[in-house]
């Protein structure tokens, strides 16, 4: 089977890492051969390193191919960025050329790996559009529908990701969680990170807030709750953003407050750590949530209980993992924090979905 993903994120968080261990279990745990292709974006300024994103998908650098792709975010209900008008503009230009090397390369699957490339869709091409975003204002319908009308299947990572197209007319679709798998943090290789996070969570609890920093993830409401915690309580910060943005919240930050490089060895993380904490200003799940559950930690998500049962996937299992707390209340998620304790390594089960996953993807896609 020759499949094509589409991607434009090629960051080392959120939908760039769930495609990565897609990708990763397709080449070594699928009982057929599959051969993986990639498109990613051409840049508006600079030049992708087509060397950095083969070790990082573990693609060849021969079936990578870069085309100028569009960023589509209106079904969010809000105006698109500059960069997102341009990426769009150079998309309506020479979306031909991407058509004509589908046309070309006869893919048995077309995956486009965010709703974001929801203009890509065509129904020349066995097109899959995996929606990873949770809607919550939709906007422009008519142009939605008839997108929509022009992919093979859906897929959906939960209930929440589903629910605001409910009332669209969808093409076969089905809910697939995403692939992790966190095993492996048994055998992650000592280094000198490791050993001062290590050395630095010693005698306390740790928490960690992973991906990208923005205003609308809650970082700085992250950031000024540990002002009110004692330095018993740590937090590490790992993950990319503007710079400018970045260097503000240094600066505000107490000395309880490490930030760490926007590389990609986030597994450093999952070791050391008790908690991982997610600041949106609404029930959020997210990839990191699963990443922590999976590696035996404890999750500090806002929002009530009830959004959790409801929409986070395996939620039984996990249920005395899952801490909640009213969104950018300071007061709420300081009370939840302090009556938190270290999760100690011996209690810790490292668990990993990658192979049934991988098998229910196929089954989909083959149907």
């Amino acid at each position: 089977m020759k499949i094509l993903f589409i991607t434009n994120d090629i960051s080392f968080y959120g939908a760039s890492r769930s495609l990565r261990t897609l990708i990763n279990g397709l080449q070594k745990t699928c009982s057929e051969k599959i051969e993986v292709h990639l498109v990613v974006p051409k840049r508006l300024k600079s030049k992708n390193d087509f060397a950095s994103i083969s070790a990082w998908f573990g693609i060849p650098e021969s079936r990578i191919s870069e085309f100028c792709l569009p960023f589509y975010n209106n079904y969010k209900g809000k105006l698109n960025s500059f960069y997102h008008l341009l990426f769009n503009l150079k998309w309506q230009l020479k979306s031909n050329q991407l058509y004509k090397f589908l046309e070309k390369e006869n893919f048995d699957v077309v995956h486009l790996n965010s709703l974001t490339l929801l203009p890509v869709a065509n129904d020349k091409f066995p097109t899959i559009l995996h929606v990873r975003e949770v809607i919550d204002e939709v906007d422009n319908i008519s142009y939605i529908q008839k997108k929509l009308d022009r992919l093979h299947k859906i897929i959906f990572i939960d209930e929440a990701t589903s629910s605001a197209l409910n009332y669209f007319t969808l093409p076969n679709w089905e809910i697939l969680n995403n692939p992790f798998s966190m095993q492996g943090l048994a055998n992650i290789a000592p280094s000198a990170e490791l050993s001062y996070l290590e050395e630095l969570a010693k005698g306390k609890t740790v928490f960690s807030l992973i991906g990208k920093i923005h205003k609308d993830k809650g970082s700085e409401f992250i950031i000024r709750a540990f002002d009110n915690l004692s330095d018993n309580y740590i937090l590490l910060i790992k993950g990319g953003g503007q710079a400018q943005y970045i260097d503000y919240l240094k600066n505000v930050a107490s000395s309880n407050v490490v930030f760490l490089d926007a590389g990609p060895d986030i597994e450093n993380l999952y070791i050391v750590s008790d908690y991982v904490l997610r600041g949106e200003d609404f029930p959020c799940i997210g990839r990191t949530t699963f990443e922590g559950l999976y590696a035996g930690l404890g999750v500090v998500l806002p929002g009530d209980d009830q959004y959790y049962v409801e929409n986070l996937s395996g939620y039984a299992n996990f249920s005395n993992e899952v801490h909640t707390y009213e969104p950018r209340n300071t007061a709420k998620l300081v009370n939840v924090i302090e009556a938190l304790k270290p999760i100690p390594k011996s209690n810790r089960k490292l668990l990993g979905n990658t192979a049934a996953y991988i098998e229910n993807f196929i089954d989909f896609v083959k149907k």
